[in-house]
């Protein structure tokens, strides 16, 4: 049996290490692979009018979660790479200018982590997927929506997926793994 001391140090090392952020990332895109696999094989198929949706079907919610929730971890390892301490002694540090940690585009800024305009799209259409996919509804009546340009619009869905996105998502995760390696 550990003592306190065990753990606190276990803690320390665990936040502090770039590879543990990029295996929990590995971790969530295999299940989100897997997901999104299934997702793609009931995509193709037609559905009846009248009959019930396939479970599989309603999957991509959590699919773009996951992925979500992968691209922050490698985010953050990065942050540690470049010397960011999450957790010194027992208490736990975010990443200065984040917000709420979660805003995958303020992370990117944070830890100088260059985006292009459509990786920046991508990554604002993704990060509402981390409260919405969990929750019913957002903290805001603004989550998932953005401001249209067009006057007299209002605000429109903003958070969505492309079949584009996995370009883009798989160029973003290439740059991340060789940043936090």
């Amino acid at each position: 049996m550990a003592d306190e001391t065990f753990w606190i140090h276990q803690f320390e090392k665990k936040a502090n290490w770039p590879l543990t952020w990029r295996l929990t990332a590995e971790d969530l895109l295999v299940a989100a692979d897997l997901l999104f696999d299934a997702f793609r094989r009931v995509q193709l198929k037609t559905v009846p009018v009248g009959r019930p949706i396939p479970k599989q079907e309603r999957v991509l919610s959590a699919v773009l979660l996951l992925r979500a929730a992968a691209l922050e971890a490698l985010l953050k390892g990065r942050a540690v790479r470049r010397g960011h301490r999450f957790v010194e002694g027992e208490k736990f540090t975010p990443i200065p200018d984040t917000g709420n940690g979660h805003d995958l585009v303020l992370l990117a800024c944070a830890t100088a982590f260059s985006l292009n305009a459509e990786e920046r799209d991508f990554l604002l259409r993704l990060s509402p997927h981390l409260e919405l996919a969990r929750y019913p509804v957002g903290k805001s009546w603004r989550a998932g929506l953005k401001k249209d340009p067009h006057r007299g619009v209002g605000h429109v869905v903003g958070a969505y997926y492309s079949s584009q996105d996995e370009r883009i998502l798989a160029r973003l995760l290439k740059r991340l793994r060789c940043a936090v390696h």
